[in-house]
């Protein structure tokens, strides 16, 4: 789940110790996570989440009560929960809530029941000393360099990979729109970007509110060993999105939400030649020529089949 764009401003510094007894995870498979590290724990889902109650003093949330204590996410969890099996149980610890730019982020970390055991990760920064053995250990297994930050975007050097998607982002943003930095991840290669207008100025103080910003953020993922997850994030599977052709070959979907308060938020998923994942999001903006135009001046042909 991509919980915020703004990786430094985002760190909590919290420190996360590793279950005692779990297991390393080195047996990578398709879907797993390609970043140090994950863990398996041969115990009963609730002493687990205890466990991390307990250590984080914080209240676990289920997907639905991370959607009513941070709206801003819920149009992910409602998707991570069409997306799990029945069976299947998480609990989310939300370590820090930021908001930078009339954006807002938070670093969140995950337990799941999986038919394996219970599962979690964490990153090296994460660890306390006593627990960072597993990221060489994790090294050495995998033959990879470890890589904080699982949740979040990480700013890595361009691979070849990344500088291919670099030139399919859009040649310039709408009109009015300020562009911000590129965002660069390696696993999986992933450029993002941001474009954001001043919608309405805020008064400031404690009475007086924030500035609001019309914001578009563009991602383009390569999903070369996640084909399965990338057929099914271009599915619709709510009365607010319906499935699509993007530029008459792309099968994608495109989502409208607005309510009482007016529009809240559109945004359009499209997946070019079965491996490049195009996600836009636009917050304050239900026209969907203006997502439109943006497509236009994206490079897709560009992108190898």
């Amino acid at each position: 789940m991509q919980i915020a764009r703004c990786q430094s401003e985002l760190q909590s510094g919290k420190i996360i110790p590793v279950y005692p007894g779990a297991v390393l995870k080195t047996d990578i498979g398709p879907d797993d996570s390609k970043i140090c590290c994950s863990f398996i724990a041969k115990e009963n889902f609730d002493k687990v989440v205890s466990f991390y109650e307990n250590s984080l003093k914080i209240k676990p949330l289920d997907a639905n009560g991370l959607s009513a204590q941070l709206p801003f996410l819920k149009q992910q969890t409602d998707m991570l929960l069409q997306q799990m099996p029945p069976e299947m149980k998480i609990r989310f610890f939300v370590l820090k809530v930021v908001e930078f730019q009339g954006q807002k982020g938070a670093e969140i970390f995950e337990v799941t029941s999986g038919s394996t055991g219970v599962e979690f990760s964490l990153t090296e920064s994460q660890m306390p000393a006593e627990d960072k053995h597993f990221v060489s250990e994790w090294d050495n297994s995998t033959g990879r360099t470890g890589i904080s930050g699982s949740l979040n975007n990480i700013s890595e050097p361009e691979t070849q990979s990344t500088k291919i998607l670099l030139t399919a982002l859009p040649s310039s943003g709408p009109e009015g729109f300020k562009k911000g930095e590129t965002e660069i991840t390696s696993v999986p290669p992933q450029v993002n970007i941001m474009y954001s207008k001043l919608k309405t100025k805020g008064k400031g103080g404690e009475d007086g509110g924030s500035d609001r910003y019309y914001e578009i953020r563009i991602s383009i993922s390569d999903q070369k060993g996640s084909l399965e997850y990338a057929e099914e994030m271009v599915k619709g599977g709510s009365n607010s999105e319906k499935e699509v052709k993007v530029k008459g070959k792309y099968d994608g979907k495109e989502m409208v939400n607005s309510n009482d308060f007016g529009c809240q938020q559109s945004g359009k998923i499209f997946l070019v030649n079965k491996r490049f994942l195009v996600e836009i999001t636009a917050d304050l903006i239900c026209d969907m020529n203006v997502i439109n135009q943006l497509i236009d001046k994206m490079n897709l042909d560009g992108l190898p089949k």
